[in-house]
Parts: C-alpha cells; sequence; structure tokens
C-alpha cells in the first residue's frame, strides 16, 4: 500500500478517508516500532499525526473549491456577560 497525501481526503467530497488513515497509521506504527506488533499507544499517536495531516489537505482542498472552512470553532465559557451587581451564576 503506497502512501499519498491525496488519500488521506476523499477527492470527490473532501471529507477524512478514515479507513485509509487507521490502515496506514498501523503501518507507519509497525515501520516506527520495529515489529510486526506494535503497542495501542504507537497506533494512536500515528492516527493523530494523519488526521492532524488530512485537516490540513481538507482545508486546501475546501479552499481551492471555493468553499468556507468549517473547522474554526468558537469557545463558550460557562457564564454569561460580566456586569456590576449581578452574581457571576445569574443569567
Amino acid at each position: 500500500m503506497a502512501y499519498s497525501h491525496d488519500l488521506l481526503i476523499n477527492q470527490d467530497t473532501g471529507e477524512l478517508d478514515w479507513s485509509f488513515i487507521k490502515r496506514h497509521a498501523v503501518v507507519r506504527a509497525e515501520r516506527e516500532f520495529g515489529g510486526c506488533a506494535p503497542p495501542v499507544s504507537y497506533v494512536r499517536d500515528e492516527i493523530r499525526t494523519l488526521q492532524d495531516r488530512a485537516a490540513i489537505m481538507r482545508k486546501r482542498w475546501r479552499d481551492a473549491h471555493g468553499l468556507p472552512d468549517d473547522t474554526i470553532y468558537t469557545t463558550v465559557t460557562a457564564f454569561g456577560v460580566q456586569r456590576e451587581g449581578v452574581r457571576r451564576s445569574a443569567f
């Protein structure tokens, strides 16, 4: 199984190809470990690495096709806007 960055995402839809990512993560973990039965931590690290690369490829694919970036996250706090004389837990 040859590795190519283009295989990390589906080139028609731009979605991550999880089956390829998981299969190739095992191959990369075996190579890193130096044996055919790598620990789960090696495989997990390789999945994270390939997932990060695939996210970059997906962002580039969406930019090339004129689609907005949907990987922008908004942080939400558990508290409302702080006002004078209002307890923090009140909304």
